[in-house]
């Protein structure tokens, strides 16, 4: 149940993202791998549960075991190394034709540095300000 909860919980924090909507939904698609490992590991529990060990080819009955087993690991190594797939899947999604991954940076609210005169102006007040305070504590 925690998996799935684990899996689940991050998608919502994921689309308030200011990220592209391709990159969003990527990284929702490798957050859902995690919902594919899980349901790999039910489905072997089912398996472990209806295990017969009685059974006269105890090494063919447990296949099914063993290959859910397996996929449940390989997804989770897939879901681990895909992040740094990035640069790839952006090269191969920009020959598709799809958008790609194009972060827009948010203006800051700063002192703007392109008015050459106001820059001259500030460094005036900042080493007056600064000469001011060295006359008072002297």
């Amino acid at each position: 149940m925690s998996d799935l909860i684990f899996a689940i919980m991050p998608m919502f924090i994921i689309w308030t993202l200011r990220r592209s909507a391709v990159e969003r939904t990527l990284v929702s698609i490798l957050m859902a791998s995690a919902l594919f490992a899980s349901a790999c590991g039910c489905v072997k529990i089912y398996y472990l549960a209806t295990f017969d060990i009685r059974s006269p080819d105890t090494w063919r009955d447990m296949v099914p075991q063993y290959m859910w087993c397996r996929m449940e690991e390989i997804v989770i190594v897939i879901a681990a190394c895909a992040p740094l797939l990035k640069v790839p899947v952006e090269n191969l999604l920009r020959q598709l034709g799809f958008p790609t991954f194009q972060n827009k940076p948010n203006q800051l609210n700063a002192l703007r540095s392109d008015l050459h005169e106001s820059d001259g102006d500030l460094q005036q007040d900042i080493h007056g300000d600064l000469e001011s305070k060295r006359s008072d504590s002297e």
